[in-house]
């Protein structure tokens, strides 16, 4: 079966593999229960908490594009670390390669 692309609000599924992207602030009303995904990237745009992203989404990992400027990043990452969440940090590693047909499960 061939994989196809959804996208809606910065919600991205593709192959199975989720994605929120914020890249601007949080509007609207809150879910009963945080969206499962496999990745919540922050980017440039959305300065809120991430504790206020964790009340939306449950990510595997938390991705950190590299259009944040250094404040955010290193806020962003110690948010992270204090959550006990995977961090990944594109300017420090390089763009996200996620193997779709290769994911761990939640």
């Amino acid at each position: 079966m061939e994989p196809h692309l959804y996208a809606v609000d910065g919600l991205l599924a593709f192959g199975g593999c989720r994605l929120a992207i914020l890249h601007r602030p949080l509007t609207g009303k809150l879910p009963v229960e945080p969206l499962n995904v496999d990745f919540l990237v922050l980017a440039c745009g959305y300065g809120a908490s991430l504790h206020a992203a964790l009340r939306r989404y449950r990510p595997r990992v938390v991705v950190l594009d590299a259009s944040l400027t250094d404040y955010y990043r290193r806020r962003f990452a110690g948010e992270v670390r204090n959550a006990g969440l995977e961090l990944y940090d594109v300017r420090q590693k390089g763009a996200l390669v996620v193997p779709l047909d290769d994911r761990r499960p939640f």
